[in-house]
């Protein structure tokens, strides 16, 4: 019994470890692709624009492959308000 529980956590944390490299493999794709888009289209947006946007991506990877970055946190955040009113 104890075998057979041992053999379904080491599954799972296998699983879990796969679908996290997954995920961080997709967020690198996709910040490859912003920075690649804006390699393309660098005659058009202008290089001094181009590469503000190209040090805003790289940041924004480097916060991502750091854990996070301040925005997640401040999204999670509670809000406080009226509620709206349903007549």
């Amino acid at each position: 019994m104890k075998v057979a529980q041992e053999s379904l956590l080491e599954a799972k944390s296998d699983k879990e470890m796969m679908l996290k490299i997954r995920e961080e493999n997709a967020k690198n794709l996709i910040f490859d692709m912003a920075e690649q888009l804006i390699n393309e289209n660098e005659d058009y947006i202008g290089q001094d624009l181009s590469e503000d946007a190209k040090v805003k991506i790289r940041r924004k990877k480097k916060e991502a492959e750091e854990g996070g970055t301040n925005d997640e946190n401040e999204n999670q955040k509670a809000r406080r308000g009226r509620k709206p009113v349903s007549k």
